[in-house]
């Protein structure tokens, strides 16, 4: 759905307590449109529910390693 919509270079979906993060390329997110934000999430969040799993649905930019990443704590080193 977003590879055929959105066309993006890169394309993550990652699975948090808090949400459905869905990462893209920095001109994929830039040409997602604001006002199909909203039909989008609803329609993945949809498949997402199918399998049991029900949390908002965010966008992101894509980062390399940020799997890795913990809330609060400095990346820098």
């Amino acid at each position: 759905m977003l590879r055929r919509e959105l066309t993006p270079k890169t394309v993550r979906c990652r699975v948090r307590r808090e949400a459905i993060c869905i990462e893209l390329d920095e001109a994929a997110l830039q040409a997602l449109p604001v006002a199909g934000e909203a039909d989008l999430s609803a329609r993945i969040a949809d498949l997402f529910a199918r399998i049991g799993v029900r949390h908002p649905i965010r966008f992101q930019a894509y980062r390399m390693g940020s799997a890795f990443l913990r809330p609060g704590v400095n990346s820098n080193g």
